[in-house]
């Protein structure tokens, strides 16, 4: 099946010298025409990313605030990427880990490290049931796969069919006993400050919704930004 996928996608991959490059304007990269003096830089853009390039040469450290809208990227809950549970260079995933597939949420989530344990495991995996923790949000529910499990806090629902546990046990006869966990990480698409002593390059906001939207970058002490350029990416839409 990978092979198959490979060959299908590869030839869109060729370099052709003569097609324009972007030519739907899905990226837009924005250069300062004077360098940024004093204050804040303020943006108006559409789109739902935004890169950062700041000046390869300085001596001076800025630091500065991120503002979306006049909110921290942070406040905004769907800037959030979940990483792959239980995730393993060394094995086939999920066959030979076993993992859930997919999370959802109803409340915010926050960047934390989440942890699924077994407690009690059905004949052929056919059930097993679970205490769920966050690194932050400490212990948030117990539950049982064959039934929606949705955690105290909200930030955490598993459906029945996210569960890949009986397969793994069907196909590797992996050793899911009570005690076994699945673990994973959110971690926030977003910057709340940028310091050019640690960076130059930065991805401020990712994933938020594709539309207009207002950037503020607000140094501390009122210094110099010194920005090489800014790039706003755009998904392809059809409006019909």
């Amino acid at each position: 099946g990978n092979r198959l996928l490979a060959t299908m996608l590869l030839p869109y991959f060729n370099y052709n010298p003569a097609r324009m490059p972007d030519p739907y304007h899905l990226v837009d990269t924005i250069v300062p025409a004077e360098p940024v003096q004093t204050g804040s830089l303020g943006l108006h853009f559409t789109g739902n990313r935004v890169d950062l390039c700041l000046e390869p040469f300085t001596d001076d450290t800025v630091k500065a605030r991120i503002l979306l809208d006049n909110y921290p990227p942070s406040s905004i809950g769907d800037i959030f990427s979940i990483t792959r549970p239980n995730a393993d260079s060394t094995k086939d995933w999920p066959w030979q880990t076993g993992a859930v597939i997919h999370t959802s949420n109803i409340t915010p989530l926050t960047p934390e490290r989440w942890t699924v344990r077994m407690t009690e495991t059905g004949d052929s995996l056919e059930w097993f049931r679970f205490k769920i923790y966050g690194s932050i949000t400490g212990y948030d529910g117990n539950g049982i796969s064959t039934k929606k499990f949705i955690s105290n806090s909200g930030k955490v629902i598993i459906e029945p069919e996210d569960w890949f546990v009986k397969q793994a046990w069907d196909m590797f006869k992996a050793d899911f006993q009570p005690g076994y966990t699945i673990t994973w990480n959110v971690r926030g698409t977003f910057h709340d400050y940028i310091d050019n002593s640690e960076s130059r390059e930065y991805t401020l906001i990712q994933g938020i919704s594709n539309g207009s939207h207002y950037l503020q970058i607000m140094p501390y002490h009122h210094k110099r930004i010194p920005v090489e350029k800014i790039i706003v990416y755009k998904p392809f839409l059809i409006s019909e």
